[in-house]
């Protein structure tokens, strides 16, 4: 019997900014975690209460307050482009992470800190191809990381990706204390 690991990390996402072509500056999101009233997402499809734009998928919970967004479990954040905006399609986007919690080994394959920038993602029921993302991933047990690019979403015929080469990141080899990603750091 395996144990899944129970992690908590601490994701600092300071904005994510429309690059495009386009001069409207609408679909910009800036966080609004600094507020001092903590608020909790606990369940699949919430939305923060003080952010229409943000909403949770997944299990798990995201807890905002004093600048920083606290995930337990597997949570996912989704954060949309707003209803003025057609979609984003060239972005931006900043976090810094922290594995505050290792959780109970053996940890899964995949487990760790992964960022993913989509577009149109919630349109992939009617128009599969337009849910394409770019993944940049940290493996919690290893402390590699690899980039991977989602060309296809599809709960009919599956997910297309790319290939993913991981490579060492964080490892005795480049000077840390130990292999993985680096405990209770940003």
């Amino acid at each position: 019997m395996k144990i899944s690991a129970v992690l908590t990390y601490i994701i600092f996402l300071t904005t994510i900014i429309l690059i495009g072509p386009s001069n409207a500056q609408d679909g910009d999101w800036i966080s609004n975690w600094l507020t001092d009233d903590e608020r909790i997402l606990d369940g699949a499809f919430e939305v923060d209460p003080l952010d229409s734009r943000t909403m949770m998928r997944g299990s798990g919970t995201i807890t905002f307050g004093n600048g920083i967004a606290k995930f337990t479990k597997s949570p996912r954040l989704y954060i949309s482009h707003g209803d003025d905006v057609e979609g984003w399609e060239q972005i931006e986007f900043t976090a810094y992470g922290k594995l505050i919690d290792k959780g109970v080994e053996p940890y899964k394959s995949y487990a760790g800190l992964t960022l993913v920038a989509r577009s149109n993602h919630d349109n992939y029921y009617d128009q599969p191809c337009d849910a394409f993302g770019y993944y940049a991933k940290i493996y919690q047990e290893t402390g590699e990381c690899s980039f991977q690019k989602e060309y296809y979403h599809s709960t009919e015929t599956g997910t297309v990706y790319s290939g993913t080469n991981r490579v060492d990141c964080f490892s005795t080899d480049n000077g840390y204390s130990e292999d993985g990603l680096p405990y209770n750091q940003w």
